[in-house]
């Protein structure tokens, strides 16, 4: 093994052999102690955790390398462990700790009557395993007690012997990252999708700590649900809400939440629970402490996204997460060896664009609902209660044995009742059983399901949504004048995007979609300016026709793929949205 994995583990052993005592023996105040600790910055040297040696700081030094320890230390020896130790411990008593053995009567005289520090490791060895205890002490001749019977040598060999989760051991562990991407009661079927998708996982075997659930949460005490508490995802369905973790909530479902999710980078999340890919579980060890669980290159990642979509963009409540973005996430997931496998879900308008670059080379599989349908509409809640995409998959890993349905197998049930439906990156992957991703291999299998078919699913494309709720209450409460109003708005965003591209092109027709393109840096930071300006200068953010942009976008998508100055989109998207404001000329004329 190299001396750096060495260090590492001798760095953690001490570390906890510390923490004990500190919180064991009243440790934290001895004054002039450093502890010299594995620098993040550097794998070859070590810099010093200057003040007080504490519980809290040694608790979090413990967890700057604790990932790679967990990894390393499964393949080392009970013995070597213990040299790694004392490499370690000789480096810091050069740096000013002393150790040596003492007799139970000294420890009750308070202080040491002798002092026989070890003269070499073979002498060291016959005092660590023999000695009842040891004594540390600092240049400054401060002496604190620490039991070193089943500390440091315990630490040692048990560290190798029961230092690894139950779940899945020696074969990595299941994570789940479940997103809604909106909010509103006409949106209901994206957090219907999402709760149905953490009943699927956590029935089969996935604990909470692992699933990662971001969702508005505006459903369930909604003053328009008839049934408060209860979320359903398909006519006469059960309560897909109940025991959802609520890990990332209201404002906290955005962008950039859910990268740092992916990342597994809890420092920079904002509001919510904090939970990523590294778990705040703790792993319990035998020997009275625990190491941070953190995903690694064993595990497998399911990624499920229900939300609106357009051209290289998916749709969270108030922001946009962009194509380009996700790409980055997901490489350095890869280069950071995040995952063994990782598989995307994702249910959203032209959500295929988002996976365009996706290599084949990297272990990532994703399929995607091209074009998105709404279904199930309900009378008694007034809204659509799933997509149909979602829920073709939901319900297959419902009544199917996931021990036994592959990733092939979902997809093409998938494909046949739905339109465009796509893959891509490695598509060997889809030869993997559903529960390699969808539930813990080691767990009980959960029943199979017995679902009455849907007679009728009512099919919607998702940008029509709120104007066929919309038709259907407006009609039947006589509220004319509003359903009137919302498709005045519609028309009036229409033109203004028309007006955009002709201002720009100087064609005044209407171009088709592109959308199996990839974008360069460039293009895409013109897109996502653009959107950005789109969404500031020409409509209102909280109007009920805001749902209703996203189908426009390509537009703007045509225009920065097709190497239009970003400068002129931008001026362009001003000056059309102040003539409709002030009833001024085209194109700023």
């Amino acid at each position: 093994m190299p001396a750096i994995d060495n260090i590492h583990f001798a760095v953690v052993v001490t570390r906890c052999f510390l923490v004990v005592a500190a919180s064991k023996n009243g440790l934290g105040e001895a004054p002039n102690t450093t502890l010299f600790i594995l620098s993040t910055h550097s794998s070859s040297s070590f810099s010093p955790l200057g003040g007080p040696v504490s519980h809290r700081n040694l608790t979090a030094s413990l967890s700057l390398s604790a990932r790679d320890i967990c990894r390393k230390a499964f393949l080392m020896s009970a013995m070597n462990a213990i040299s790694c130790s004392l490499n370690l411990i000789r480096t810091l008593s050069r740096s000013g700790f002393r150790f040596g053995p003492v007799s139970r009567q000294s420890l009750r005289d308070g202080q040491p009557s002798s002092w026989d520090e070890p003269s070499n490791t073979t002498q060291f060895c016959c005092h660590l395993i023999f000695s009842e205890y040891c004594m540390v002490r600092n240049t400054d001749g401060h002496w604190e007690r620490i039991m070193l019977t089943l500390t440091l040598l315990g630490l040692s060999i048990g560290l190798v012997a029961n230092a690894f989760p139950t779940q899945q051991s020696g074969n990595g562990k299941n994570w789940v990252v479940i997103v809604a991407g909106s909010n509103g009661w006409h949106n209901y079927r994206h957090q219907a999708d999402a709760c149905h998708a953490y009943q699927i996982v956590h029935k089969n075997g996935i604990p909470d700590k692992q699933i990662v659930v971001m969702m508005y949460d505006d459903l369930a005490t909604n003053k328009q649900n008839p049934t408060p508490g209860v979320v359903i995802n398909r006519p006469s369905g059960t309560n897909v809400y109940k025991g959802v973790p609520k890990d990332y909530t209201g404002n906290a479902v955005t962008p950039d939440n859910f990268l740092a999710v992916l990342k597994g980078d809890s420092a920079s999340t904002q509001l919510g629970s904090g939970k990523v890919l590294k778990s705040s579980h703790f792993v319990q060890r035998r020997l009275y402490f625990s190491l941070p669980v953190d995903s690694g290159p064993n595990d497998h990642v399911f990624v499920y996204i229900s939300a609106r979509g357009a051209p290289g963009l998916l749709a969270f409540p108030n922001d946009e997460l962009y194509a380009a973005d996700l790409m980055d996430v997901i490489e350095y997931m890869h280069k950071n060896k995040k995952y063994k496998k990782l598989v995307f879900y994702i249910d959203a308008c032209d959500s295929g664009s988002m996976m365009t670059k996706l290599p084949d080379d990297i272990n990532v599989y994703a399929t995607t609902a091209t074009n998105s349908y709404a279904c199930y509409y309900d009378e008694k809640r007034n809204t659509y209660l799933g997509d149909w995409y979602s829920v073709n998959w939901m319900e297959n890993s419902d009544v199917e044995d996931l021990s036994k349905e592959t990733l092939m197998r979902q997809f093409k049930v998938v494909r046949s009742k739905t339109r465009h439906v796509m893959q891509f990156g490695n598509k060997t992957l889809a030869n993997m059983k559903v529960k390699a991703f969808q539930g813990n291999a080691k767990a009980r299998p959960a029943p199979p399901m017995t679902l009455q078919p849907v007679v009728e699913p009512g099919l919607i494309p998702s940008p029509d949504v709120p104007m066929a709720i919309l038709n259907r209450t407006a009609t039947a409460k006589g509220h004319v004048y509003q359903l009137r109003s919302h498709l005045k708005g519609i028309e009036q965003l229409k033109q203004n995007m028309q007006k955009v591209v002709q201002c720009v092109t100087g064609v005044n027709r209407e171009n088709p979609k592109i959308l199996n393109v990839k974008m360069d840096k460039m293009q895409h930071q013109c897109y996502k300016d653009a959107v950005s300006h789109y969404k500031k200068h020409c409509f209102r953010w909280f109007s009920p026709e805001r749902e209703y942009y996203l189908r426009d976008l390509y537009m703007l998508f045509n225009l920065c793929v097709s190497r239009y100055g970003r400068e002129s989109i931008l001026m362009t998207i001003e000056k059309v949205c102040l003539v409709e404001e002030t009833g001024c000329g085209v194109c700023g004329q």
